[in-house]
């Protein structure tokens, strides 16, 4: 989950907003709120070390430093041109499970998807609310107005899909997955074990 979410400047510490963790700059767990406190003592746990990795114009985070290169965006030719935010209320496993079945997205675990000049984050907020951030490219780098309209029209009717699917989970009456959902659900409760 992400540690960091402000604007660009200066932070005193890493604070994970899902469970509420608080790390120092070399990795070490401060705190933990008591609902979420870990069984064993703090000072036993810490940040696991990242690297930092460019691909395809954008810096990211590789959690295994040395591991497999990321996959490739597919967006050679294109320039970064906007991002474009929506917040949902749902689960970030409600906000994927709906897009996994549609062939529109390629999904890159854990919290990404790629699509037509569209790389879409999932940023899980709270338990229940999920940010999603769409990283719009274009040939020239410059965005189009009826591109932009077209994706944000998009990540609207996304979040009514994923706030569909969160519904009956809060009532505690989940249906049973299948397929491509259902795939995605045991990769998370493989990766979480």
């Amino acid at each position: 989950m992400p540690v960091g979410d402000q604007e660009p400047g200066h932070c005193e510490a890493l604070r994970c907003r899902y469970h509420g963790w608080t790390y120092s700059f070399d990795g070490r767990l401060i705190e933990a709120p008591p609902r979420y406190a870990p069984a064993g003592p703090i000072a036993e746990i810490a940040l696991e070390p990242a690297e930092l990795v460019e691909q395809d114009g954008l810096c990211l985070v590789r959690v295994k430093p040395g591991s497999e290169p990321p996959p490739s965006l597919g967006f050679p030719d294109k320039r970064f041109a906007a991002a474009l935010t929506t917040d949902i209320d749902a689960h970030w496993k409600a906000v994927i499970e709906p897009l996994l079945e549609t062939d529109a997205w390629r999904f890159v675990f854990p919290l990404a998807l790629i699509g037509e000049g569209v790389i879409r984050q999932i940023v899980p907020r709270t338990f229940s609310r999920t940010r999603v951030v769409d990283l719009v490219f274009s040939a020239g780098g410059t965005p189009d107005k009826a591109l932009l309209t077209k994706y944000r029209d998009e990540a609207a009717a996304d979040k009514s899909a994923a706030e569909a699917c969160q519904a009956p989970r809060a009532a505690g009456e989940a249906p049973p997955t299948s397929g491509p959902a259902a795939d995605f659900l045991a990769a998370v409760a493989m990766a979480c074990a």
